[in-house]
């Protein structure tokens, strides 16, 4: 009926960021609730770059992940569905584990890899969509397998970081590879990071929480203004 194409306008409006911060990610939603939900008429409105989260939802929206179908009353597979929580818990906490110690968590560092460029555009959501489509139906085991090794020589080289402590929330760290994950969680809350092949510098906080206990309700935009 109209009410209930409403109705559906409304629920499938996805989004948790800002005021709607309180709901799940896309991602599990979509997979969870509304699998295939625009599978006659895979149109959408997004915004940003393509992350994971996003184009994972698009995915099971459209129908492109094994899922059943509208006004099915089964759920999408378990291990889909742990997939979708897994995407889900690494777009609000992306340090929040470590990703390559399950098979769902490395369908999502592969994923990464394949989408590392960033970009903003509609081929990016499109390449991202077809990411997810091929990962999911058809796991590459081959490249599982080096996704796992590369992401555990990564770590190592993180670990191997020249650190100097700045007090008992912050340390500078000079490394070539990208660590944040291992830094937060071993080393301080808040990191300096050298890159001395391009001269780079960079300052992070482990959490928006962290950010504001040291810096101010503004976080790490106090800090920016400051330099």
């Amino acid at each position: 009926t109209q009410n209930q194409g409403r109705h559906l306008k409304e629920v499938l409006r996805l989004d948790h960021h800002g005021a709607l911060s309180h709901l799940e990610p896309v991602s599990l939603r979509a997979c969870r609730d509304f699998a295939g939900f625009r599978r006659i008429d895979p149109r959408f409105v997004v915004t940003g770059a393509a992350d994971a989260d996003a184009t994972f939802a698009i995915a099971a929206l459209a129908g492109l992940l094994p899922t059943p179908g509208p006004g099915s009353q089964l759920l999408p597979d378990a291990r889909l569905l742990d997939l979708a929580r897994i995407v889900a818990q690494s777009d609000l906490a992306p340090f929040a584990r470590r990703w390559e110690e399950s098979e769902a968590g490395l369908l999502l560092l592969c994923y990464k890899q394949r989408m590392k460029n960033g970009r903003h555009d509609a081929a990016a959501f499109c390449a991202g969509v077809e990411c997810w489509r091929e990962l999911v139906t058809d796991p590459p085991h081959d490249l599982l397998a080096t996704v796992r090794a590369e992401e555990t020589a990564r770590v190592a080289l993180a670990r191997q970081a020249t650190v100097v402590r700045l007090g008992p929330d912050v340390a500078f760290v000079e490394c070539p590879a990208w660590g944040w994950d291992v830094w937060y969680a071993e080393i301080a809350p808040v990191i300096v990071a050298y890159v001395r092949e391009s001269g780079r510098c960079s300052i992070g906080c482990r959490d928006q929480q962290t950010a504001v206990r040291l810096f101010g309700s503004d976080g790490l935009l106090g800090v920016a203004r400051v330099l």
